[in-house]
């Protein structure tokens, strides 16, 4: 039905292990950076030489990501280790000054909250915080890249099983054109085959919850009988009072707004992505050699004649002034002679350059298919929050001024996540995250 799964989960794999290369690079970067102003030099260098530097780099990598204060764990572990010095305590073997640290940093993070809420935990990945993409912006450039690539190879996988109807697809439920429901769908929908491309699972297996945790099982199977309830509300705002009304209207709008900025911001990266292709790159640079290499042919070609009639008894002085100029101006139209050399040599590997072509050419495919991914992404979001914009609106129109809300609402009217449709799908567990 679907393309092979182990396929499909070799690539995605092959996608997280250039990710983790990336990511592991730029937090030990991090933690080099914060140790270098928290030790000295002297320090730093027995730190990272000897055994245990890894650890620490996967505990700052674990502090990022849950949120704890990172630079303090590395100061108190320092202290830890500089006490252990003092005492005499440390070796370059069994205690060595970065596994004391390491394990100060084990029993400091022990009871410290283990939570994930970023979008890149259902892939069991690390999070990629703003200090550690400092190190290196092209570093993590590329790493974002990554995150790109595996968005879109989830909602490819997403789009051949809606367009194939598969089983585990169509169990999740028709959400119709409620956007609340929408929301519960795409976000149902996306944790499911995160879990079945992670665990490489085949077409035959068709439950949606095979792969999930006892705790998102419960709570995709909620998400689908929501799905599949009609609710006996007629309108999804009923409940709502007519502030709380106005306050969801300026909160889509507003949200509507920036959309669209991020909308034209993409659809102008398209633009010169497609522009400034590598293919194009490519083909002008092999057609401007080319070009140059028939100039120098050319000139060889005037010299050889103008030299041929100098030497005839028989020409007339018109003919060798022609040759002359002839010769003359085919220098003036050719590059700087001492660069022919190159030039030419240049032009005749162009020709047999197709690899270098073929390459740009995936080069255009995997940057303008992430942009087209995001694209759609975006109007998606836009479709969803111009939907909910009219039912506000529809609701406003049809309600009585002195009409009250039916039923009881919430405290608090937040609408700005309420039907977001990339909401995380890990925050009812303790997500101990990915080790680096």
């Amino acid at each position: 039905m679907i393309e092979d799964a182990q396929a499909r989960a070799g690539s995605f794999d092959a996608i997280k292990t250039s990710y983790f290369a990336a990511v592991s690079a730029l937090y030990e970067e991090h933690t080099a950076a914060l140790l270098g102003e928290i030790l000295t030099d002297h320090q730093f260098t027995w730190v990272h030489s000897f055994r245990g530097w890894d650890k620490i780099v996967e505990t700052v990598a674990r502090s990022e990501n849950f949120g704890w204060d990172t630079r303090t764990l590395l100061t108190d572990a320092a202290n830890v280790m500089r006490t252990a010095g003092k005492a005499g305590e440390l070796d370059d073997q069994k205690n060595t000054p970065a596994v004391v640290m390491a394990d100060a940093l084990d029993e400091a993070t022990e009871r410290l909250p283990r939570r994930r809420t970023d979008i890149l935990a259902r892939y069991r990945v690390p999070a990629l915080s703003d200090a550690a993409a400092a190190q290196d912006p092209i570093l993590a450039t590329y790493a974002r890249s990554h995150v790109e690539q595996m968005h879109a190879f989830v909602d490819t996988y997403i789009d051949q099983a809606t367009r194939n109807r598969a089983p585990w697809m169509v169990a999740l439920g028709d959400p119709g054109t409620d956007p609340r429901k929408q929301a519960l769908f795409e976000s149902a929908a996306t944790e499911v085959a995160v879990s079945r491309i992670l665990a490489d699972v085949s077409d035959e297996v068709t439950d949606p919850c095979a792969q999930l945790s006892e705790v998102r099982t419960a709570a995709v199977t909620k998400k689908i009988e929501q799905i599949h309830h009609s609710p006996a509300a007629v309108s999804v705002y009923s409940s709502y009072t007519a502030d709380e009304l106005r306050t969801a209207a300026a909160s889509v709008r507003r949200r509507i707004s920036g959309t669209r900025l991020m909308l034209g911001l993409a659809t102008g990266e398209l633009a010169s992505a497609t522009k400034n292709s590598a293919v194009g790159a490519v083909d002008a640079g092999v057609a401007a050699a080319e070009a140059d290499a028939q100039k120098i042919h050319t000139v060889r070609q005037a010299r050889t004649a103008h030299e041929r009639i100098r030497r005839d008894p028989n020409a007339t002085d018109d003919q060798i002034n022609q040759a002359r100029a002839a010769r003359v101006a085919a220098e003036a139209a050719a590059p700087d002679e001492r660069s022919w050399g190159a030039i030419e040599i240049a032009a005749t590997g162009g020709r047999a350059h197709q690899g270098r072509r073929d390459r740009a050419a995936h080069t255009d495919q995997r940057v303008i298919g992430q942009l087209n991914t995001r694209i759609a992404r975006i109007e998606k979001t836009i479709t969803a929050d111009r939907k909910r914009l009219t039912l506000i609106g529809t609701e406003q129109r049809t309600r009585p001024a002195t009409s009250t809300p039916a039923g009881r609402r919430r405290a608090t009217p937040d609408t700005d996540h309420e039907h977001a449709p990339d909401t995380p799908t890990h925050h009812q567990e303790h997500d101990r995250g990915p080790e680096l």
